[in-house]
Formats: C-alpha cells, structure tokens, sequence
C-alpha cells in the first residue's frame, strides 16, 4: 500500500494536465510538465491536475511519496522518471535518479519511493 510522510508540498500552474503519482518537471516558463528521462525532476505529483490549474507537488528529499511504475521492479530498485512520469528502471551515467522504492509491483501499480533525485555522472 503507497503512503506518504514527512509531507512538504510546493504549487505550481500546470503546463499541461498531469496524473496523480508520477514525476513532475518545471519548464522555462515555471509551469509544472510531466517529467521523462532527459528533464530534471521537481517531485511527485499530488493529485490529478487539468492546464493551467494549481498543482499540489511532493517536492521533500528523503520524503516517501507513492509513485506509479512503468514496467515491473522490485523493493530496493533505484528509479528514475520514464515517459509521461512513471518510474522506471534507472539507466546508469548520465541519468536523472529520482528514489528507492520501499515495494515492488508491476507497470500501473503505485508504491511507496524514498525520493532522493541525483544526477549520475559518467564514469
């Protein structure tokens, strides 16, 4: 079961809809997009926004936030932001890592994250 603690929100205007449990990103123009794997990561968002609403984002390093997963990973499995928002396995240099997941589960299951984003560096 996905749970939060350790709650600390920011708002931002959303850029474009966005889900309820998925990585969120800023754009140039501060509003709040849907993250991918290229993007830098701002948090999880909170609950279901249409354009041009406020949006509740989870936004607390070391906060567990629920998240949606985009393929099937195991507790412990390091996590970055996949297409539309989703965590998905995280690649190694390079890549945006957005948390730790506390459970495993399969593609469209929510699951507890620690979410502690960091940028990998090339080795």
């Amino acid at each position: 079961m996905a749970t939060s603690q350790i709650s600390e929100n920011i708002s931002l205007v959303a850029g474009e809809a966005l889900t309820v449990n998925r990585f969120v990103t800023v754009d140039a123009n501060g509003e709040a997009l849907m993250a991918d794997d290229a993007l830098g990561l701002v948090g999880v968002c909170q609950e279901e926004v249409a354009i041009g609403v406020v949006a509740p984002i989870m936004s607390k390093h070391g906060a567990v936030v629920p998240i949606e997963l985009g393929g099937t990973l195991a507790a412990g499995a390091e996590v970055m932001s996949g297409t539309d928002g989703v965590a998905v396995a995280e690649a190694t240099a390079g890549s945006i890592g957005a948390g730790t997941l506390l459970e495993g589960g399969v593609s469209g299951d929510v699951v507890s994250m620690i979410f502690n984003p960091i940028r990998r560096h090339a080795a």
